[in-house]
């Protein structure tokens, strides 16, 4: 009994739904347009979709698109809508391949629910076969570069599909704390199974560039779409690099040295000057006071200056030659007057006591390889001492008495190169006398045969 009263039933809400449908197709009616149905994998499809609203109320209503698994393919906005009676309602939606996508048709389904029921309609979207390109390459040509060296970066994009491709260029950007680099590759036409590359250099400030920089270069189509992105990086060395130069200038006098030293390194660091000199400190002025130091038994001036990057260190200092005239001068005075010494005649006083008297020798010698003439012997004997003349030595030629003694004269003619004399006589004290008594020097005269004249003198003795 219950199946029979059941089945009216549902055959009557069967009925009812099927008019529903048919009814809501009718009352709301859905258009699709489009600029293209093909496109090439990452370029955008634009689609407009009108849902016209002819029934009797305002109607809700909401837009769906189903791709099976290429929903990341669709951008839509504004999907809810509120339709009044005999109006329209236009939704913009984009459906964008993905790169990579593989040439093929790709069913859409695009659904429009209202309060009185769905209207579906499909859409084919053709991915279009293109140039195959692969961006192969970005890379330094070295790992790492030296302060103010010229950086080098190498793009390169292979086709590896079956069409010859458009120009291609590559964009690099190197980012840099100060201002980022920017530059164009461009890379041409590049034919079937054929790889182009490309070289752009980049100019650093070697004063202060250094560390690790990183490189984003992306590859364009002749489309200006993208291929790929890659990076890389490089290292800019930190350290400190050092320059000097010496110059100089000088006369007859003196000279100025400078010496000059600059970092043209990245970072601050320790310049240490060395200089080997000759002579002795006192013939140099310097501007600014080295260390001394001795390497190997040599001795060396030594100057340290801490320098920035771009910093300059400027050592200065005189060498004065008139001071090396006046060694020169002190040494030919010293040679002359040892060549004098050695020339001129030498005496020699000495004494001997014997018994109460005391014997006086007086030794004399001519030391040049010259003959000197005119030789002349002086002695002087105090009033406190008598003259004893000896028999077997050359007597006085003459004396002059004085007040505090009397003065002794031998005039002996000449002396031969290397010949020697001997004035021998003897002295007695006078009684009364107590205590030390000082005997003056001896002093001898000649002149040569050019009439240089030579003198010598003897020591002072004292006698007990």
């Amino acid at each position: 009994m219950h199946k029979n009263k059941l089945f009216p039933l549902v055959f009557l809400l069967t009925v009812f739904l099927s008019v529903s449908v048919t009814y809501a197709t009718q009352e709301v009616t859905l258009d699709i347009a489009a600029t293209s149905y093909s496109t090439y994998a990452g370029t955008p499809l634009k689609y407009v979709a009108t849902i016209q609203n002819n029934h009797t109320t305002a109607l809700n209503m909401s837009f769906f698109i189903e791709g099976a698994d290429k929903s990341s393919w669709i951008t839509i906005s504004n999907y809810n809508k509120y339709i009044g009676h005999n109006n329209n309602s236009e939704v913009e939606f984009y459906i964008t391949p993905l790169y990579g996508a593989v040439p093929d048709n790709y069913p859409f389904e695009i659904q429009v629910t209202t309060d009185l029921g769905v209207i579906t309609e499909k859409i084919i979207v053709t991915v279009l076969k293109r140039e195959d390109l692969n961006f192969t390459t970005l890379k330094s040509e070295k790992d790492s570069y030296e302060p103010g060296e010229t950086v080098k970066i190498i793009t390169g994009v292979k086709n590896i599909g079956t069409l010859d491709s458009g120009n291609i260029y590559v964009e690099v950007m190197i980012l840099d704390k100060y201002a980022n680099k920017t530059a164009i590759i461009n890379l041409g036409k590049i034919d079937i199974k054929r790889e182009n590359t490309g070289t752009e250099e980049f100019s650093f400030d070697k004063y202060t560039a250094k560390g690790t920089y990183f490189v984003i270069a992306t590859a364009y189509d002749n489309y200006d779409e993208v291929i790929g992105q890659k990076t890389t990086n490089f290292q800019i060395a930190e350290k400190e690099i050092f320059n000097t130069k010496e110059t100089g200038d000088s006369n007859i006098f003196y000279k100025t040295v400078v010496i000059e030293g600059v970092n043209t390194g990245n970072t601050e660091g320790v310049l240490i000057i060395r200089k080997s000199l000759f002579g002795f400190d006192w013939l140099y002025v310097f501007q600014t006071e080295p260390k001394i130091s001795f390497a190997n038994g040599d001795k060396e001036y030594v100057w340290e200056c801490t320098l920035s990057p771009n910093e300059t260190c400027v050592i200065q200092y005189k060498e004065n030659y008139w001071m090396y005239y006046l060694l020169i001068l002190l040494v030919i005075a010293i040679l002359s007057v040892a060549i004098y010494e050695l020339e001129r005649p030498h005496i020699q006083k000495k004494t001997y006591k014997k018994g109460v008297n005391y014997s006086v020798h007086i030794e004399l010698k001519n030391r040049s390889k010259k003959e000197l003439k005119n030789v002349i012997v002086k002695d002087f004997i105090p009033t406190v001492l008598t003259f004893v003349e000896s028999k077997d030595t050359i007597k006085p030629t003459s004396k002059r008495k004085h007040k505090n003694g009397t003065e002794f004269v031998w005039k002996l003619g000449k002396l031969n190169p290397g010949e020697e004399r001997i004035i021998s006589y003897s002295l007695k004290p006078m009684l009364d006398v107590v205590g030390g008594i000082s005997l003056p020097e001896a002093e001898i005269t000649a002149i040569d045969k050019n009439g240089k004249k030579y003198s010598g003198i003897s020591a002072k003795l004292s006698i007990d």
